[in-house]
C-alpha cells in the first residue's frame, strides 16, 4: 500500500492508502501502462497481470512480489507497507479505493 504525499491541507492526515495505480498516456497500450505505474511508483519491475476485476472505464491488474522486494516510492508517495490484503482492503481510502482491491482479493480467493 502506497501513502499520497501530503501537499497541502487538503491531503493532511492519514486519509489516502491507495495500491498503486494512474493513468495512461495518449495512445499508451493499458498493459504497458500497469507496468509502467507499477516501476513508476514503486520501482518494482513486474509484469502485471490483467484481472476481470475492473470496469470499461478503468483495469485492474495484480503484480506479486515478496515482502523482501526493495520498494522505493516515488515523489508523489511518502511511505508504503505491506499488508495482508484484508488489512490493505480497511486501509484503503479515499472511499472509492477499496472498491478494485476488493474485487482482487475476492479473485485471489477465486484462484484454483
Amino acid at each position: 500500500m502506497l501513502h499520497r504525499a501530503h501537499h497541502g491541507p487538503e491531503n493532511a492526515g492519514d486519509w489516502a492508502w491507495t495500491p498503486p495505480a494512474g493513468a495512461r498516456r495518449p495512445g499508451e497500450p493499458v498493459d504497458a501502462c500497469a507496468r509502467r505505474e507499477l516501476r513508476e511508483e514503486t520501482g518494482l519491475e513486474r509484469a502485471p497481470e490483467p484481472t476481470p476485476c475492473g470496469r470499461e472505464e478503468w483495469s485492474v491488474y495484480l503484480a506479486e512480489a515478496s515482502p523482501d522486494a526493495t520498494v522505493v516510492i516515488d515523489a508523489e508517495h511518502d511511505g508504503f507497507e505491506w499488508l495482508p490484503v484484508h488489512q490493505a482492503r480497511a486501509r484503503c481510502a479515499p472511499e472509492l479505493a477499496p472498491i478494485p482491491l476488493a474485487a482482487v482479493i475476492e479473485h485471489i480467493g477465486q484462484r484454483p
